[in-house]
């Protein structure tokens, strides 16, 4: 896999340096989980972006950190990718420090002994829309601009999606060789990642406009009350 495209060749240190920095400056919450499924490592900006203590995090199963609306998919992801098999999907809860956010989850196998994965990746992206202003009236602004954003984002990546699909069917009308199923197989990843992300950024700038709509109305919206703190 390439990390950088052009004319110039990259050490390894190098590569490593630039994904480390990429690590921590990136809204992404990074884990290591094993073969039972859990965390064995996350990056520190993962932490900071889920305001829990390490102690909190590490050697606690991962789909049991996630509230009981997500922990079935979190649960099959797991499974799934000790198969091999890399999933994506999209969460909404709210990190340690009372902040609801929406994420895109991809869970991919990492490390391999033999046949068998024994170690995965889980990478998870934090898309959440919070605008920050200082009045309502900027906060109802900010929130249009938003949802708007985001509509001429989904049309772009419907198109993404459309322009994958006929290039999939393509790739079947040609024949079934593993060369030509691989490719397929990551033309179908990619797609449905792609649609993970605009729709989990689709529905945290929809839930933004309604939480002011709420407020409009002059109801008033407590946070949801959780067992857990809700950690991805």
């Amino acid at each position: 896999m390439k990390i950088l495209v052009g004319d110039v060749e990259v050490a390894a240190s190098s590569v490593g340096s630039i994904l480390g920095h990429v690590a921590e400056r990136a809204d992404l919450c990074i884990k290591v989980l094993d073969r039972d499924g859990y965390v064995r490592a996350v990056n520190e900006r993962g932490l900071a972006l889920l305001q829990v203590p390490q102690d909190q995090f590490c050697g606690q199963i991962w789909a049991d950190l996630w509230t009981e609306e997500y922990h079935a998919k979190a649960a099959n992801a797991v499974e799934l990718g000790l198969q091999g098999v890399t999933t994506s999907f999209t969460g909404r809860f709210r990190t340690g420090d009372g902040v609801m956010r929406t994420w895109v989850v991809e869970v991919m196998p990492l490390d391999r002994n033999g046949g068998e994965v024994t170690k995965l990746l889980v990478i998870s992206s934090d898309v959440t829309a919070v605008p920050i202003s200082e009045s309502q009236s900027d906060i109802e602004a900010e929130a249009i601009a938003t949802l708007m954003d985001n509509c001429m984002r989904t049309l772009h990546k419907l198109r993404n999606v459309v322009s994958t699909t006929n290039g999939a069917a393509r790739i079947m009308q040609r024949g079934a060789s593993a060369e030509r199923l691989e490719e397929l197989a990551k033309l179908m990843q990619d797609s449905a990642l792609q649609c993970n992300e605009v729709i989990a950024s689709m529905e945290s700038a929809l839930d933004l406009c309604e939480q002011l709509g709420l407020d409009q109305a002059g109801q008033e919206t407590a946070p949801d009350q959780k067992d857990s703190f809700g950690i991805q």
